[in-house]
């Protein structure tokens, strides 16, 4: 398999069985960027929970590549037994636990094909239905890459058919919130097209954007440093706010030296894909100076909340 497609949406399964999920776009020659999914009889769903089991548990992986200013668990290939690409089949067998979810994430695929048979969109089951990790709390985790406007265009029209509904404040789950508050959360959320549900299934979609030019310059281009920054950013320009990773064009404010800077900031994490233009969040996280001197902001590394929509 060309190694450069194993990006956001595929996991691996390592020698030990312990299965991780390939995290983003940017490449790294001395393996692959992910962190720990499954291990044992145990599944871990937040961010600072699995990389401090890489850091615990498997120390060696532990490395900076060029396109962070922070550590990440980097998996070496001669450590990983089979790569598992999204599929457009569900192939798990349904047992107790999963009998439920499986059978509802099948008649929703059944209802997207039809969707599908006008659209040049396809997308790619991901997540626990493709590693098999399914239970009665998994949500059907879809991925689509080379995204476009009509991946877009699709999922808003199967809201606007009322297909899909948008999440409520009970489909919170709010052990997994890190780094928004969740009234944020909440608003974002309400008005999601990457966070939805069907049928009480929670269906989460990922228009995956690896290859644009602004992913490789703003999240994949060489950092050199940090800088603590808490202050507030300004949407500017959504236009590539849906899609993973997600980049906005913003004016930031410190907060102590009340200097206004233009600049993008990014997230990979779905919470932000929500933001629009005119948009204010306050936050506590870091801005990244890349090798050409410029300067942009990972949400994904502090926190925030929404204080002007």
């Amino acid at each position: 398999m060309d190694l450069d497609r194993v990006v956001e949406g595929y996991y691996i399964r390592l020698r030990d069985g312990t299965i991780w999920g390939v995290k983003g776009c940017c490449r790294c020659s001395s393996g692959i960027v992910a962190l720990p999914r499954v291990v044992g009889d145990r599944k871990i769903k937040g961010f600072s929970e699995a990389l401090s089991m890489a850091k615990e548990r498997y120390p060696e992986y532990i490395g900076k590549p060029s396109f962070t200013t922070y550590e990440v668990p980097i998996v070496p290939l001669s450590d990983i037994s089979e790569i598992l690409e999204p599929s457009t089949d569900i192939k798990c067998s349904p047992d107790k636990r999963s009998v439920k979810t499986i059978s509802v994430a099948k008649e929703f695929l059944e209802v997207l094909d039809s969707y599908i048979s006008s659209s040049r969109a396809r997308f790619y089951i991901t997540g626990s239905l493709l590693y098999c990790g399914v239970d009665e709390d998994s949500d059907l985790d879809l991925v689509a890459y080379d995204s476009g406007s009509e991946h877009v265009e699709m999922v808003m029209r199967m809201i606007q058919d009322r297909v899909l509904t948008h999440l409520d404040y009970s489909d919170i789950d709010r052990s997994g919130l890190e780094g928004l508050d969740s009234r944020s959360y909440m608003y974002l959320a309400s008005r999601s097209i990457n966070e939805v549900k069907y049928k009480g299934l929670k269906v989460t979609f990922r228009f995956v954007r690896c290859r644009d030019p602004m992913v490789e310059r703003v999240v994949c281009g060489e950092k050199t440093r940090e800088i603590p920054f808490e202050g507030y950013i300004s949407i500017l320009n959504d236009s590539l706010g849906v899609y993973t990773p997600s980049i906005y064009k913003a004016v930031v404010v410190d907060s102590k030296s009340n200097e206004h800077r233009f600049l993008y900031v990014y997230s990979h994490r779905i919470r932000y894909a929500s933001l629009t233009t005119d948009m204010t969040l306050y936050c506590s996280t870091y801005r990244e100076i890349l090798g050409d001197g410029s300067e942009t902001i990972n949400l994904d590394r502090g926190s925030c909340s929404l204080v002007a929509w």
